[in-house]
Parts: structure tokens; C-alpha cells; sequence
């Protein structure tokens, strides 16, 4: 095994190259880039009517522990989670940069298996890296620049909702929320619920041809979940400057997450984070066209009003429950 201290950045730049270049032979190279990495920056020339841009960065201690995660599952979540923005705004993803910060006791086979897990992602959904940075750090971080296209200015945003819209989400909920416990408990035992959890918080699915679905057929709103259903559809309205009701029965969650946690299933589904899930709103009309079209795995649950940003949980007999959203928010003590 090799500490990063060991060799040279340049050297540790080569390694992981190598490793892109060899896991992605099979795909063929983006013909927007013109020059990715090696030099002092990318050559991009502009191969779509839009662009969008995210970034985020995942620190260990805060957003991951390394003893919880594969490296190379670390490399896949770090890349889905900004793919996942992509796709909720309704576009692909293009090309990346990252930015690793290492202490000098990292080893270089990790982060090769890391970088194994960033073209895992890359091979399914697309997309190239062409560059970025390596620093010296106290902690171990990735930070992550991913940058986004489509062929359309219709772009889909959190903003556009409007009173009477219904309110959808795509897939099922709460999975992530269990195995974020499990992989926080000292559960020794194994079983296909288990993975199941675990493979839903380490290795999420961007929604990118769902994205590009709800933006063909022309809805306007939708986010990604990452916070939790209540705290994003919080977010969502009051962006858009409404309010919204939603049925707690109406919540998609699957068989395992109601047989593992009979008593508490709606609430993981409802607060739980990470699902990387599409939440979206849209008229009755174009709900239609997506049921109808057959080629959408979604649950409408509920509608958005005019009650000034307030989101309700109502139970079968539109009595409203209380749920505490949650939310990351990184200046709060997560204890």
C-alpha cells in the first residue's frame, strides 16, 4: 500500500487518470471536450442551448464516516448527489472537476478504488471528468463541480409552482433513512433488508431520464429530495410562494421499509433523507400525459394551495399530523 506522502501530486494526478482512462475505454469520449485533464485547465466548447452548474462537498466526519463506506461506493455517491441536481432541473450531465483534500496518510489505492466508483456512475449515466485539484488537509474531502446540458431552454426549477398543482414524487422513499440507522447501529446481522438499506444510502440512482421526462412533457417544478420529503417540499414552496398539502397515505414507500419498520415507515418516508428522488408539481393535465405515457414511476400525493408556504401532513380523515422535517443544515450541531 502507498500513502499519499509517499509520491508526488503529479504522480498521484497519473495514477488516477490512469484509472479513469482504463475503466472508461468503453465509452466514447464527449465531443464537446476538447481537453480534459493534464493541462492548466479544461477546453469545453459549448454543445447544448442550456447549461447548469452544481457543486457540493462531502467531508468525512460530517457527511460520511470511513469506516461505514467502500471507497468506491464514496466515489459514487459523491458523484450521484450532484448528478442528482442535474436531473432534477431536467438535464445530463456533461463533464466534472473535483477537488480532493487529503491527509498524508491516505492511501493511493483507496482513492483509485474511489475514482473505480466515480466511472461506475459515469458508465451508467454519462458524463466525463477533465479536471481539478489536489490539496494537503487535516480532513479528508471531496468537493465535487458538475456541470449540466440540455437541448432546451425549459429548465425545471423550484420556484414555478403554482396553487392547485398536484403534487408528485418519483420511486419510493424512506430506504435511505434505514440504512443510514443500520449503518449507525452496531447490528451485526446480515440479510437481504439490510443491503437492501444500505445499497439505497451508499449507491442512490440520479433520476436523470426521469428528469428528462417531467421536462419533455412540460412541467416546470421539481427538486431533488436530499433533506427529506417535508423539509424539500418546505423549501420548494417557499420558493414558489405557496403552500402545500399532502396525504400521509399516499407516500411511496416499499415492502421492505413497511416490513422492517412497521411502526415507523411513514415517518422515514416522509423525514428521512438522501433518497435522490424527484419531487415535482404539475396541472392535472400534464399528470395525465405522465400516467398515461406508462413510462414514469411516480405517486401524486398530494396539492399545492395558496396557505402562504405552509406544508400539512393529513392523515386518511384530513386530520393534520406533526412531524418534525429535519433538514441538513451544516452550521447546526448534528448531535
Amino acid at each position: 500500500m502507498t500513502d499519499v506522502s509517499s509520491i508526488s501530486e503529479f504522480e498521484l494526478i497519473r495514477r488516477l487518470d490512469f484509472v479513469l482512462a482504463e475503466e472508461m475505454t468503453s465509452v466514447s469520449r464527449q465531443q464537446n471536450i476538447v481537453l480534459g485533464i493534464g493541462d492548466d485547465a479544461a477546453i469545453i466548447r459549448p454543445g447544448a442551448e442550456s447549461q447548469v452548474i452544481t457543486t457540493d462537498t462531502m467531508v468525512d466526519g460530517v457527511h460520511f464516516l470511513m469506516d461505514s463506506i467502500s471507497m468506491r461506493d464514496l466515489g459514487w455517491k459523491s458523484l450521484a448527489i450532484n448528478y442528482s441536481d442535474i436531473a432534477s432541473m431536467g438535464c445530463t450531465p456533461s463533464h466534472s472537476v473535483i477537488t480532493l483534500g487529503l491527509t498524508p496518510t491516505q492511501r493511493v489505492e483507496d482513492l483509485e478504488d474511489m475514482y473505480r466508483g466515480f466511472s461506475d456512475l459515469m458508465k451508467e449515466n454519462g458524463g466525463e471528468i477533465v479536471g481539478g485539484d489536489i490539496v494537503r488537509s487535516g480532513t479528508f474531502f471531496i468537493s465535487l463541480t458538475v456541470v449540466g446540458e440540455s437541448d432546451s431552454q425549459n429548465i425545471l426549477r423550484r420556484d414555478s409552482a403554482v396553487p392547485g398543482d398536484l403534487i408528485g414524487v418519483t420511486g419510493q422513499l424512506g430506504c435511505s433513512a434505514a440504512g443510514l440507522e443500520m449503518l449507525s447501529s452496531q447490528e451485526s446481522e446480515n440479510n437481504s433488508s439490510k443491503s437492501h438499506f444500505i445499497s439505497a444510502h451508499t449507491r442512490p440512482i440520479p433520476r436523470i431520464d426521469q428528469g428528462m421526462t417531467l421536462r419533455e412533457v412540460g412541467v416546470s417544478t421539481a427538486m431533488d429530495i436530499s433533506d427529506g420529503l417535508l423539509a424539500d417540499l418546505g423549501k420548494l414552496c417557499k420558493a414558489s410562494d405557496v403552500g402545500a398539502d399532502i396525504e400521509i397515505d399516499l407516500i411511496p414507500a416499499d415492502g421492505f421499509l413497511k416490513k422492517a419498520y412497521p411502526e415507523r415507515w411513514k415517518e422515514l418516508s416522509i423525514t428521512g433523507g438522501e433518497d435522490y428522488e424527484l419531487l415535482f408539481t404539475a396541472g392535472t393535465e400534464k399528470i395525465k400525459q405522465l400516467t398515461d405515457g406508462n413510462n414514469l414511476d411516480f405517486s401524486v400525493i398530494g396539492t399545492i394551495t395558496s396557505s402562504q408556504k405552509c406544508v400539512r401532513v393529513l392523515d386518511g380523515a384530513g386530520k393534520e399530523v406533526i412531524y418534525q422535517s429535519g433538514g441538513w443544515d451544516h452550521f447546526r450541531d448534528p448531535t
